[in-house]
């Protein structure tokens, strides 16, 4: 479980934020507004800077920048995923509709 950052530490950038995403991309399968977060091209500055400069994903930029920045010690990307899946109704993923047979 995170912390909140503690008032002492420097301020949480959004340069921060491009750099933790180049090291922790977010999973392969992880969705935002029902569309797949991956890049379709090669990137160029890595996936923070991708994901911060896409008009493919709205939003979902700021939302990591604003979680990140209050939390401590910083999760993995999967753990974000997580958080993200769990606080975020924009994140979550696309459930099928269960189609199995009801009893008569």
């Amino acid at each position: 479980m995170s912390a909140e950052r503690s008032p002492v530490m420097p301020p949480w950038t959004k340069d921060d934020t491009v750099d933790y995403l180049n090291a922790n991309p977010l999973p392969a399968d992880f969705t935002w507004r029902g569309k797949t977060v991956v890049p379709y091209y090669r990137i160029h500055g890595g996936f923070g800077k991708w994901l911060r400069e896409t008009p493919n994903h709205r939003g979902l930029f700021q939302v990591i920048h604003e979680l990140l920045a209050r939390i401590d010690p910083l999760p993995s990307a999967e753990a974000l995923a997580l958080r993200l899946y769990e606080e975020h109704p924009l994140a979550k993923p696309d459930i099928p509709p269960h189609h199995g047979h009801e009893d008569s």
